[in-house]
């Protein structure tokens, strides 16, 4: 299955804040788009579990 890209904006101090992590080669960032990709996932995955926190506070 092919993938299916779709661009964000992104405001420029933000952009630079990116390039200085990605010049940092010891990450293991290939460029900003990995950054990016990363960043999300992990706010995902928080996301995640903070709701299904939230939702077993309410359920007792």
């Amino acid at each position: 299955m092919v993938k299916k890209y779709v661009n964000i904006s992104v405001p420029y101090e933000l952009v630079e804040e990116i390039d200085k992590i990605v010049s940092k080669s010891h990450l293991g960032y290939r460029g900003r788009s990995d950054l990016a990709k990363n960043a999300i996932r992990n706010f995902l995955q928080q996301l995640v579990k903070y709701e299904a926190m939230r939702n077993k506070k309410k359920d007792h």
